[in-house]
C-alpha cells in the first residue's frame, strides 16, 4: 500500500488524517440529525396532542360531522323551498286572467280582474278571481292547483283574442320532448351562420291553420339539401324558446372549406327564392342569410350524429295532421317543432302536440316518440292537459249569448277552437263547471308584432260588467 502512495507521491499519514475527519463529521452529521428527529417526534407528539388535550384526529372527526350537518341542513332547506314553491303555484289559478292592460277609465293599468276587485260601485256575483302561473308552458300553474279550495260552479276564463266571440271548447295537448345523444369530433374551416329569419311565426293553435313556415322545419330541410352542394360540417343550432309559438327565426352555424363558401352562398340564395314563392301567402318576407366567421377550428358533430339531426328534423311531423270532421274548418290534430337547440353531447327538441281527441293526441305523440327512440334518443311527455269538451246544456253560455245580443243587437259567435285553454283542466277538476272564454281583439300573438286592441279592451270590460251583473243572484 504504502508502494503505491510512493509511486503517486501521496504521504500515507495524511491520506489517514483526512479519512478520520471525514468519520468523524459523518458522526457528527448522525448525531444532529438523530437530535432534529428527536425534536420533530417530540413537536409532533405534542401537536397531536393538540391546545386543549384532543388529538387531532377527533379534530377532524368533528369538523367532517359538522360539514355533513351543513349537507343536511342545505338538503332540508332545498326541501323546504320545494315545498313553498309548489305551495305559491296553488295559491294562483285563473279566473279574469291578469293579462291585459285596462283602460284609464276603470282604474289605469288594471286588468279586468283586479278592476272588478278594486271597484265599490258594481254589482256582481261573490267572485274568486284566480291567476295562474306557467300557462304559457304547458298550463303548470292550473295543472298543480288544488280545485278543492274554490268554491264557485260558474267560470269566465279571460283568455281568448277575439272579440265577439264566445270560445266553450278547446284541443287537449302536450310537450313532446326528444333527447337525442350526439358525439363530436376535432375540425376546422371557414365558420358561416346559417340564419333561417323574417318569418310571420305565431301561436301554434289559433294560427296552425295559417300554414305560415316554422323556422325549425326550413333549417332542417335547407341543411339537408345542402349536402348536394357542399361539404359541411355542424358546430350549432339552435331555434326557437317555445313549443306553442310557430317559429320564427333558426340559426346553425357550419364549418365549410374555403373553395365551397360561394356554393353555400348560391345555394342560400336560390332556397330562399323558392320560399318566397312557397309562402307567398304567409310569409314573404322569409330569409336565409349567411354570415362568415372567419377561419375557425371546432369540435363539430360527428358525421353518424350529423345524419341523425337532419333524420329527426325532415321527419317530424309539423302542421295540421288532420281536419275535424265533425265541426267544419276546425283543425283536430297538430303539432308544432317549437324547439331545437344543439349542446355539446345532446340534440334538444321540443313539440307542441295539439288534438280535440285524445286517441289522435297520443298516437301522434307516439310517432315522435318512436322517431326519438329509432335514433337513440330518449322521449318524454311534459305539460299534458285534457280537451276542454262542449257541454250541451250551459246556462253560463246561453245568458253571455242573451247579454251580447241585447247589447250589440247581433249574437256573438259560440265556437270551439284548436288552441289548449285551461278551461279543460278545471272542467276535469271541478265537477258541474260551467265555462266560457272571451276577451279583446289581439293579433299576432306570440310574436314581436303581437298587438291589443284598447277601443276593443273597453268593450269587452262593460260587456264583462254588464254579464256579471246579470249573474248577481
Amino acid at each position: 500500500m504504502s508502494t503505491i502512495f510512493d509511486s503517486i507521491g501521496i504521504d500515507p499519514g495524511i491520506v489517514i488524517i483526512i479519512l478520520l475527519i471525514v468519520v468523524l463529521v459523518l458522526i457528527a452529521s448522525t448525531v444532529s440529525s438523530n437530535m432534529r428527529l428527536t425534536r420533530l417526534e417530540r413537536k409532533y407528539k405534542m401537536f397531536m396532542k393538540g391546545s386543549d388535550a384532543q388529538s387531532l384526529e377527533k379534530t377532524f372527526v368533528r369538523k367532517f360531522a359538522q360539514i355533513d350537518h351543513l349537507f343536511e341542513a342545505k338538503e332540508d332547506h332545498e326541501k323546504a323551498i320545494r315545498t313553498l314553491a309548489k305551495h305559491f303555484k296553488l295559491l294562483y289559478s285563473k279566473y279574469g286572467v291578469e293579462k291585459y292592460d285596462a283602460f284609464d277609465d276603470v282604474g289605469g293599468k288594471l286588468s279586468f280582474a283586479l278592476a272588478l276587485l278594486d271597484s265599490t260601485d258594481l254589482p256582481h256575483p261573490a267572485l274568486e278571481v284566480l291567476i295562474t302561473v306557467d300557462e304559457e308552458i304547458g298550463l303548470l300553474g292550473a295543472v298543480g292547483l288544488d280545485c278543492s279550495v274554490l268554491k264557485g260552479k260558474r267560470m269566465i276564463n279571460m283568455d281568448s283574442e277575439a272579440e265577439g266571440s264566445l270560445w266553450i271548447s278547446c284541443a287537449g295537448g302536450l310537450s313532446a320532448v326528444s333527447h337525442i345523444p350526439v358525439a363530436r369530433v376535432d375540425a376546422e374551416g371557414e365558420k358561416l351562420q346559417i340564419k333561417v329569419c323574417g318569418l310571420m311565426g305565431g301561436h301554434s293553435g289559433s294560427e296552425i291553420d295559417k300554414k305560415r313556415a316554422n323556422a325549425n322545419v326550413v333549417m332542417g330541410r335547407f341543411l339537408y339539401g345542402l349536402k348536394r352542394e357542399a361539404d359541411y360540417e355542424i358546430i350549432s343550432m339552435t331555434g326557437g324558446q317555445k313549443d306553442n309559438a310557430i317559429t320564427r327565426e333558426a340559426v346553425c352555424d357550419i364549418l365549410v372549406s374555403k373553395e365551397e363558401m360561394d356554393a353555400v352562398k348560391a345555394y342560400a340564395s336560390k332556397v330562399e327564392k323558392g320560399l318566397r314563392e312557397e309562402y307567398n301567402g304567409s310569409d314573404k318576407g322569409i330569409s336565409i342569410q349567411i354570415t362568415e366567421a372567419g377561419h375557425e377550428s371546432a369540435k363539430v358533430l360527428h358525421p353518424t350524429s350529423r345524419e341523425k339531426v337532419l333524420f329527426y328534423l325532415m321527419e317530424v311531423p309539423f302542421g295540421i295532421q288532420k281536419m275535424s270532421a265533425n265541426i267544419e274548418g276546425l283543425v283536430e290534430t297538430s303539432t308544432n317543432i317549437g324547439i331545437v337547440s344543439l349542446s355539446e353531447d345532446e340534440f334538444f327538441a321540443s313539440s307542441g302536440v295539439r288534438s280535440s281527441v285524445e286517441a289522435a293526441r297520443n298516437a301522434l305523440s307516439d310517432k315522435i316518440q318512436y322517431l326519438t327512440e329509432f335514433l337513440g334518443g330518449e322521449y318524454e311527455i311534459q305539460g299534458a292537459y285534457p280537451a276542454w269538451e262542449y257541454r250541451k246544456e250551459s246556462p253560463l253560455r246561453d245568458k253571455m249569448v242573451e247579454v251580447y245580443e241585447t247589447m250589440y243587437g247581433q249574437k256573438p259567435e259560440v265556437v270551439a277552437i284548436h288552441a289548449g285553454l285551461e278551461c279543460g283542466l278545471f272542467y276535469k277538476k271541478i265537477d258541474g263547471l260551467d265555462c266560457v272564454s272571451l276577451g279583446p281583439d289581439m293579433k299576432d300573438i306570440h310574436t314581436s308584432e303581437e298587438v291589443l286592441d284598447i277601443a276593443s279592451t273597453e268593450r269587452v270590460w262593460k260587456y264583462l260588467v254588464k254579464v256579471l251583473e246579470e249573474l248577481k243572484d
